[in-house]
């Protein structure tokens, strides 16, 4: 994490940080896999002691024995172990944010705004680089709400138990982010990523400085993912069913099915309940059922850290250069199932898979562009017992996504980021229509060319035209000169000539 988060150092002490790490058993069926806070502060009011305790049977069944690295299928520990050193380094919960160089806290109209929207009661983190964030996601300043306008940021969790609610960022809008309340990802998958979320949060506690070239974009909600790099229109508080793009809820209306919103995982969703059970007025689900269902569909997620949304948790993901496309339907998930994708730029892009069959006995491997969105491909898998469990084939099907939003959204995914998230300006993927730097040099120094080579070609013409009238001029001037003497004795010879001419009539 040195190479990710800059510390203020404490003069006072040889060390920044100091975490203490314990293995316990938690209470019976607990679902809690860890615990982390603060325990003490330094003179600039910024953690430096802390402590970490993990329950014992999640470290036994997906922690020990197993090295874990950001960015690979086994980075489920450290994603997990990122989540517990935020809440050592950050108490979200608390008006604790403050500029760099400086003890005196933001008031707490500065620091928090809260409101009411469709029923649904919103808490926002309003700070400095949270209303960047938001700038930069949603495109909105401010926030409109029933009750109250809040400047725009980063939405807090209100739902969990007392550990969870208050002390990490909602999961509705930052889906794969680690510091949300729960966590979708498990052993064997990469796919919680450190995104600017977390970036923008350290940066408003004063106390932290980080290198965004180690972190990811968060790809869910991101304009830079849409046609034409757009804003998703009231994403961070407009009803989920009514806003979110294809493919990010299961069961919505599209032929996405199990697959992921960003074409790189495939996955079911999480438990359900009946939509339109309101009997009971005062629940928290049927105060906001203008936001949470307003579809009245039958069923609903069940889960109110979810704010009751079917997402789709990951049970598999792709990696590097693989994807899937929309159409996935079976119900049991394989790495197998992950094709080799290239872009071409936003035109189109190839998709293929191996060991399956398409046409002819060949594999899978086609090409979607802008006139064949939504063309349906049926193909199977041949069966890999070591992956299936079983010999046989399996039927498949494909749906071709418009190749500028796979292009878009694959690309973000699979890159960290390469300018400042926090300049206004600044975007992540770069026009691949524009000239490149070196096409450009080329061209300016092609253009110098021609134009010394011009210059020179006009000023060697303009030579030989000076040079032609000169030399032209003093020729006429010696013509001019024998003229004029044949001119003086013409008239001696005209005068005669007429005498001669009149004496000899």
């Amino acid at each position: 994490m040195e190479s990710f988060i800059q510390i203020i150092p404490d003069k006072d002490r040889d060390s920044d940080l100091e975490i203490s790490v314990m293995i316990s058993y938690f209470s019976l069926f607990s679902n809690i896999m860890a615990q982390a806070g603060f325990s003490g502060l330094n003179s600039l009011k910024r953690p430096n002691s802390g402590f970490l305790i993990i329950n014992y049977p999640y470290y036994r069944n997906s922690m020990g024995g197993i090295e874990s690295q950001f960015g690979t299928k086994e980075a489920f520990t450290v994603n997990l172990l990122f989540h517990e050193l935020m809440h050592t380094l950050v108490q979200v919960y608390t008006s604790t944010f403050h500029p760099y160089n400086s003890t005196e806290y933001y008031s707490e109209n500065q620091t928090f705004c809260s409101m009411t929207k469709y029923g649904k009661k919103f808490k926002f983190l309003i700070t400095p680089y949270a209303h960047i964030f938001a700038l930069k996601h949603y495109g909105v300043e401010v926030f409109e709400g029933d009750d109250n306008n809040c400047t725009s940021g980063i939405e807090i969790e209100l739902s969990g138990g007392s550990g969870t609610s208050g002390s990490h960022v909602d999961f509705r809008p930052f889906f794969t982010e680690p510091i949300i309340g729960t966590d979708p990802e498990r052993r064997g998958m990469d796919f919680n990523r450190i995104t600017d979320v977390s970036m923008a949060i350290l940066h408003d506690t004063g106390n932290y400085k980080c290198n965004w070239s180690v972190a990811k974009p968060l790809v869910w909600g991101n304009p830079e993912s849409q046609i034409g790099g757009k804003f998703i229109k009231d994403f961070a508080t407009g009803p989920p069913q009514l806003v979110f793009p294809k493919g990010y809820l299961l069961g919505s209306d599209d032929n996405y099915f199990y697959t992921g919103f960003d074409f790189k995982y495939i996955g079911s969703g999480y438990q359900t309940m009946k939509g339109n059970d309101c009997q009971n007025k005062d629940t928290e689900f049927c105060k906001g059922v203008k936001f949470f269902n307003p579809l009245n569909m039958t069923y609903v997620g069940l889960l109110s850290i979810l704010d009751y949304q079917h997402f789709k948790g990951p049970d598999v993901t792709c990696p590097k250069g693989k994807a899937v496309l929309p159409g996935y339907t079976f119900y049991r998930f394989y790495e197998t199932d992950c094709g080799y994708f290239k872009c071409n730029k936003y035109d189109n892009f190839t998709f293929y898979i191996e060991n399956t069959t398409y046409i002819d006995d060949m594999p899978l491997n086609i090409t979607c562009n802008k006139t064949n969105v939504g063309q349906q491909f049926n193909y199977t898998v041949n069966s890999d017992p070591q992956k299936y469990g079983a010999w046989g084939t399996f039927k498949r099907t494909a749906y071709c996504p418009d190749p500028e939003l796979f292009c878009r959204t694959v690309t973000l995914h699979e890159m960290n980021f390469v300018r400042d998230p926090f300049d206004l300006d600044s975007k992540q993927l770069d026009d691949p229509y524009a000239k490149s730097r070196e096409q450009i040099t080329l061209e300016l120094t092609l253009s110098g060319i021609v134009a010394s080579v011009t210059f020179i070609v006009n000023c060697v013409i303009i030579g030989f035209i000076i040079f032609y009238k000169v030399r032209e001029r003093k020729g006429s001037k010696g013509k001019s000169s024998s003229e004029s003497i044949e001119e003086d004795s013409v008239p001696a010879q005209d005068h005669e000539q007429p005498d001669q001419n009149y004496l000899s009539d």
